[in-house]
C-alpha cells in the first residue's frame, strides 16, 4: 500500500472557534428539565455598558476612592472582575443584582468623577483621571470588555429580584 492511498483515520483536531459556544443558556438542559429563566453571558464593551446603564436608578452609592481605583486598574490590567449579574426586561436593565458597585466604579470613572489613588500593578496612573489618559487609551479602554449575566424578566416571576438575591445569599 502506498503512503498516497492510506486514508487519514485520525484527522487533526480542530480548534474550537468563539462561536461555537453558545451565549446563552436555554431549555432543555443537560437535565432533561426546562429552565425557567434564559440566561444571556455577552461580553460587553465598557463603552456600551455604561451607554446602557446611564438612566439606571442607582442605589445609593457610596463611593471608596481606594476600591474604585483598584476595580479600575484590576480592568486596565487585565485581571478578572467578578461577573455582575442583572435583570433585563423588555430590553430595559431593572435591576443589578450583584456587581453594582464595579459598574458605579466604571462609569462614574469614564466621567472624571475620581482620580484613581493607591494603584500597586499601574503606579503610573496614580492621580490620572479618565480624561487625563491620551484619546488612544481612552478608546482602548472603553473597548475592554467585561462578562454579564444577563437574566431574561417576565411576568411569570415578579419577585426574581428577590428569589435570585435570596438563592445566592444561601449559596455564599
Amino acid at each position: 500500500m502506498t503512503s498516497s492511498s492510506r486514508k487519514n483515520t485520525n484527522p487533526k483536531p480542530q480548534k474550537a472557534q468563539v462561536n461555537d459556544y453558545p451565549d446563552s443558556i436555554d431549555t432543555p438542559n443537560i437535565w432533561g428539565i426546562s429552565r425557567p429563566f434564559k440566561t444571556e453571558t455577552p461580553n460587553i464593551t465598557i463603552d456600551d455598558m455604561a451607554y446602557r446603564l446611564a438612566n439606571y436608578p442607582f442605589s445609593d452609592y457610596h463611593q471608596n476612592q481606594d476600591r474604585d481605583s483598584a476595580i479600575i486598574e484590576a480592568l486596565i490590567s487585565g485581571l478578572p472582575l467578578p461577573t455582575p449579574i442583572l435583570i433585563q426586561k423588555d430590553d430595559i436593565i431593572i435591576n443589578i443584582i450583584t456587581g453594582e458597585a464595579y459598574i458605579q466604579a466604571i462609569i462614574n470613572f469614564l466621567n472624571d468623577q475620581y482620580s484613581l489613588i493607591g494603584l500597586h500593578i499601574l503606579p503610573e496612573f496614580n492621580g490620572r483621571q479618565f480624561s487625563n489618559f491620551h484619546i488612544n487609551d481612552q478608546r482602548r479602554l472603553k473597548n475592554l470588555t467585561m462578562r454579564l449575566a444577563i437574566i431574561q424578566a417576565d411576568d411569570e416571576y415578579p419577585l426574581l429580584s428577590q428569589l435570585i438575591t435570596h438563592m445566592l445569599n444561601k449559596i455564599q
